[in-house]
């Protein structure tokens, strides 16, 4: 692995790289999550790019820039064990054209949608996410990466950078986010941790309970965002962790939500000791619906079985579904078309899928179980027919 301090030295080695580059941007402090960054950069004929950068200018006044935890030795010691081609430790300098770099959006620098940081972390860190965006400006201006990976663990910070980061905007450069990778306790890898006493510890580990008493909550069939916001802040306080906020925010758009309709992100910042720590979990009023499609005979059917049984989801096969109305047609001796006898057909037809007592998906129609009896050959001859009669496409559509 390559040990990087200069820009010039960067150069040399973007050159030899000989094929695309991937970039995990940090600052430092590495750590089982930065390296769940790295062994995701790593892809084949890409050369992996760790940069550690401590940015000040995302840290406002009073806040812990001179403090933050550094280690070189230990990131490189991190990056080396991940897979990392090279490690760029880059001075102020070499970032920015001065020491004292001025993170206004004077001389065309990219603006930040308002909207996008006016909940969450926004209000309480001003200036810190225009500071995020100019440095991974002049990061990426440098690198040029094909790909950059970064963690979930700022969602607000990864959601600026998505949308307001013009290398992003364009396509310039593709973004992989990472999960978030929690420690033994369920707090979030973070170079902050190490900063914490044994008995801070145990405190800060209560914040992550504290959001997963929320999910317990929304599945127990509350959605109102009042009160999962309270009972998280009320679990946190009790903990003796000072909150700035406990907030539920649509994912994409970050503006508050006052009941959870479909997936939220509920998110919180606490501080313990010397350190603020950010946590999140996303809330799902119902299960999630997965689309899969492609060609035939590639294997949909079979990924898309295993796939439903792995998470414990329907397996909607809407293929099986038409196949079944083939099948009744058959079995009734109906002429293939329109008309009256096809409408009652369809109109006292009972069509059920699921899960049989070994794994397998079970279709039944009007009672009957006719999972082997659709695959037959002369059913498969007459799909198609029957699939394109409106009346067939309709009522099954409004069921799926």
């Amino acid at each position: 692995m390559v040990i990087l301090h200069s820009n010039s030295a960067l150069d040399q080695w973007l050159a030899a790289a000989g094929g695309p580059v991937h970039f995990v941007p940090t600052m430092g402090g590495l750590h089982g999550g930065h390296q769940r960054l790295i062994r995701a950069a790593c892809g084949a004929g890409a050369r992996v790019l760790v940069s550690v950068f401590v940015n000040p200018t995302q840290f406002a006044a009073g806040e812990d820039f001179t403090t933050y935890p550094r280690h070189p030795d230990g990131d490189v010691q991190q990056a080396g064990a991940a897979g990392a081609d090279a490690v760029w430790f880059p001075a102020v300098e070499h970032v920015y054209d001065d020491a004292n770099p001025d993170h206004t959006d004077s001389g065309g620098r990219p603006r930040i949608e308002p909207s996008l940081i006016r909940t969450l972390c926004g209000p309480w860190r001003p200036g810190h996410f225009e500071g995020v965006l100019m440095v991974m400006e002049r990061l990426l201006e440098r690198v040029q990466p094909a790909l950059v990976v970064m963690g979930e663990k700022d969602w607000q910070q990864l959601t600026v950078l998505r949308q307001c980061l013009p290398a992003l905007r364009e396509k310039r450069c593709r973004l992989l986010p990472v999960p978030v990778v929690r420690e033994e306790d369920g707090l979030p890898c973070s170079s902050r941790n190490c900063r914490l006493g044994a008995a801070q510890r145990r405190q800060a580990a209560l914040a992550p309970q504290a959001l997963q008493d929320a999910e317990a909550a929304v599945q127990a069939g509350e959605r109102r965002a009042a009160v999962l916001e309270q009972l998280v802040r009320a679990r946190l306080e009790a903990a003796g962790l000072r909150v700035d906020y406990a907030q539920l925010v649509h994912p994409l758009t970050l503006q508050p939500c006052p009941r959870l309709d479909g997936v939220a992100l509920l998110a919180a910042a606490v501080h313990v000791g010397p350190a603020r720590l950010l946590d999140h979990r996303f809330l799902l009023s119902r299960k999630p619906i997965i689309a899969i499609d492609g060609p035939a005979g590639t294997g949909k059917s079979t990924v898309t079985r295993l796939l439903a049984a792995r998470l414990g989801l329907l397996h909607l096969d809407t293929g099986a579904m038409y196949r079944a109305v083939a099948w009744l047609v058959l079995e009734n001796r109906q002429p293939i078309g329109s008309g009256k006898a096809l409408q009652k057909l369809l109109e006292t037809m009972e069509l059920r899928l699921a899960w049989g007592d070994h794994g397998q998906q079970v279709i039944r129609i009007n009672g009957v179980d006719v999972s082997d009896a659709i695959r037959l050959p002369h059913v498969t001859a007459t799909v198609p027919r029957v699939a394109a009669l409106p009346e067939v496409r309709q009522v099954l559509t409004r069921q799926q």
